[in-house]
């Protein structure tokens, strides 16, 4: 994702916001404990973001947040 900060955020945060009750899912079925999975999703969120200068495609935003839970 290229461009200013603020295009990169509102873009990050509407592709997490498309995957975010997957991402709930998954993590529920690994963690069963809703502050587990509220702490590794938010975790794998700021992960993704930390590395999203990295990432070409949306596709590999969505595929990089799955896999950082």
């Amino acid at each position: 994702m290229k461009g200013n900060g603020i295009v990169e955020a509102v873009t990050f945060q509407l592709e997490a916001k498309k995957i975010e009750k997957l991402l709930y899912r998954i993590a529920w079925t690994y963690m069963g404990n809703n502050q587990d999975v509220e702490d590794v999703v938010q975790d794998a969120l700021m992960k993704a973001w930390e590395k999203r200068n990295t990432l070409r495609k949306q596709l590999k935003v969505r595929l990089l947040l799955m896999l950082k839970i």
